[in-house]
């Protein structure tokens, strides 16, 4: 936090928006030697805005140490777009370089709906009934786009637990043939309060499924142990300014190739996993 830096602080974490404020001030950002800009593959406005910015810097101060991270961004882009050396310059080759990590992730089998939904929230809810009804145990994380979203999920999929886990006391198996279990619906969002957010964390009892109904703070920010099965409704929100009526506002868009994989990979952590679109 900006608020408690001291003059002893080595790190400071901030947001695009305290960074960009920073360079109001420094426009060459001397009190940082080094600067790391995380998950660059959400391509917001800001963060396209900071690597320009960043990239003009970066030829000014030589000693700057930029690092740009991503799990599924163009790395040959990155690349080549921070290369600030110049043909006449007397060193050869790039400026920039790429380090890469390969991360364990299992098999992934992705699905898609047949034909476009009406109502993605409700398709969402829908699958959720099917794969705990026709799949292996594993855990289900659903991406959903906003609060209201998940809460309205949220009340569809309780109502559905509940007789679920009431018919489970005189069942073993369900039509399928698949071991009946108990179902545990958890929300994941930004405002919930922390000791509700845990929840999502927490290793479930046993023969207990746990379905868990999160925004994209899901999608990179945090890692949920044990999903098997992602539910990806293909939308999320994104701050737009309109300039007809000079309103800064939230509206729902189509996430981008990289967060659909990005999403995907949730559900191979752990075991092969599948993805559902």
């Amino acid at each position: 936090m900006t608020s408690t830096r001291g003059p002893d602080c080595g790190i400071v974490f901030m947001t695009e928006g305290v960074l960009l404020r920073e360079m109001f001030a420094s426009p060459l950002l001397m009190q940082y030697s080094c600067i790391v800009l995380d998950e660059v593959h959400e391509r917001s406005q800001m963060t396209d805005v900071l690597m320009g910015l960043l990239k003009k810097i970066a030829k000014k101060r030589k000693n700057l140490k930029l690092v740009v991270s991503s799990a599924t961004m163009d790395a040959e882009f990155l690349r080549d777009f921070f290369n600030v050396r110049d043909k006449k310059d007397s060193e050869p080759g790039s400026s920039s370089v790429i380090m890469s990590m390969q991360g364990r992730t299992h098999p992934i089998e992705v699905y898609y709906s047949a034909e476009p939904v009406a109502d993605y929230v409700k398709a969402t809810v829908d699958t959720v009934i099917k794969i705990h009804e026709n799949e292996p145990f594993g855990d289900v994380l659903a991406f959903l786009t906003s609060q209201e979203e998940i809460l309205e999920a949220l009340d569809t999929l309780r109502t559905y637990a509940e007789d679920n886990n009431q018919k489970n006391k005189h069942r073993r198996h369900f039509p399928s043939g698949v071991q009946a279990a108990n179902l545990n619906i958890v929300p994941m969002y930004g405002s919930l309060p922390h000791y509700k957010q845990i929840q999502a964390f927490q290793i479930g009892d046993k023969n207990v499924r746990k379905v868990v109904l999160a925004t994209n703070i899901a999608e990179t920010s945090v890692t949920i142990p044990g999903i098997v099965y992602v539910i990806d409704c293909g939308f999320h929100k994104l701050p737009h300014f309109s300039p007809d009526v000079g309103v800064a506002s939230i509206s729902v868009a189509p996430i981008s190739k990289n967060n659909a994989t990005q999403r995907a990979g949730r559900a191979g952590r752990t075991a092969r996993g599948k993805c559902y679109r």
